[in-house]
């Protein structure tokens, strides 16, 4: 269990997520970015035992309600699909970029559906097309995260880091 690299690696992406870091690769007018926190997700559960990943996927969620608007929200929703993304991981082959794809826009898009109702409830806002912004969201992370994921990848073979924990139980 690294939890300070892990945390070190969440905090960076909570800042660029939170700043106008990701405000270059907004498209239309709805401001549709990708979910930084989502691709960050699936990469660390990917690595790690799956009692850590669910500790990852709501730790995650915090961070991503600490760069956003409301407190709670995405951590249940980042929560939920971490959780269920580190309990079926052991059945799908993380290595290959289809399945990567699969996996960014699955998670994005269950960890938004859940999530934005909740911080629209929760803030009184009136959030144009949510559908399609939650949609158009997890198809830009799935098509952007893979580049993020093969990037980490390489930082990880050569910080020396281990790979994936396997402990499938079924």
């Amino acid at each position: 269990m690294a939890w300070i690299f892990y945390s070190i690696i969440i905090l960076i992406f909570a800042v660029i997520d939170a700043g106008n870091l990701t405000n270059f690769l907004a498209v239309t007018e709805l401001n549709i970015k990708p979910e930084m926190m989502a691709i960050i997700m699936a990469i660390l559960i990917s690595y790690s035992s799956s009692e850590d990943a669910i500790g990852i996927a709501f730790f995650v969620g915090f961070m991503a309600d600490v760069s956003g608007t409301a407190i709670g929200p995405c951590m249940i929703g980042y929560g939920i699909a971490g959780t269920l993304y580190s309990r079926i991981r052991g059945l799908i082959q993380f290595e290959q970029i289809r399945y990567q794809v699969l996996i960014l826009f699955v998670l994005t898009f269950l960890s938004l559906i859940i999530a934005e109702p909740l911080i629209l409830w929760k803030t009184s806002d009136i959030m144009p097309r949510m559908i399609m912004r939650i949609l158009a969201a997890s198809i830009y992370t799935a098509i952007t995260g893979p580049f993020i994921w093969q990037a980490a990848e390489y930082i990880r073979k050569l910080l020396g880091l281990p790979q994936r924990q396997t402990d499938r139980r079924f």
